[in-house]
């Protein structure tokens, strides 16, 4: 019994993602999705699916799995009050046929750091700041500060009295 169980898992590790048939795609699509699909929507996903898979060379039952579950995914964009009622053409809903034309890769990887990102075989660095850019943090904060600062025989609370001088002063202005 075990034995037969291995084999088995070795031979859906070891299946291609094309010998799957449309129809069975088709069918867990349909099943699958928060929207009803129109009555050609699920062959049309499943043959876009099939075809992605056959132009790429890391096809495996994995990237036929994470592909169905962005369609789905994709699908679950159109839900909102007032949205479609179902999945019905590529022109009503470009965005589910756009994903199902991908296959996606299941060995990529990203990770992220304070310092860096990190997409696979590509590193890409985030450099520090440079002196010359924290001086002109500086130079802008200090002008900033500069600009709003209060004198110093000045104190909020005159300043504050004069403007309610000046409105009152204007008010009296008005009135006569």
């Amino acid at each position: 019994m075990r034995i037969a169980i291995l084999i088995g898992l070795l031979w859906a590790v070891t299946t291609q993602a094309d010998s799957i048939p449309q129809g069975q795609i088709a069918q867990e699509l349909k099943a699958e999705s928060v929207l009803p699909l129109g009555p050609s929507v699920p062959n049309q996903l499943a043959g876009n699916l099939l075809f992605a898979q056959a132009q790429v060379t890391y096809s495996s039952l994995e990237s036929l799995q994470l592909s169905m579950e962005s369609v789905l995914k994709a699908i679950g964009l159109y839900v909102w009050e007032g949205g479609p009622s179902s999945i019905t053409s590529e022109t009503a809903e470009p965005l589910v046929f756009l994903q199902s034309r991908i296959a996606i890769n299941p060995a990529l990887t990203v990770e992220l750091s304070t310092s860096n990102l990190y997409f696979g075989e590509q590193s890409v660095t985030v450099p520090e700041p440079t002196i010359l850019t924290f001086l002109l943090l500086v130079l802008g904060g200090g002008m900033v500060w500069w600009g709003v600062r209060v004198p110093e025989h000045e104190r909020i609370s005159r300043r504050l009295r004069r403007y309610q001088e000046w409105d009152r002063k204007r008010d009296l202005r008005v009135r006569i």
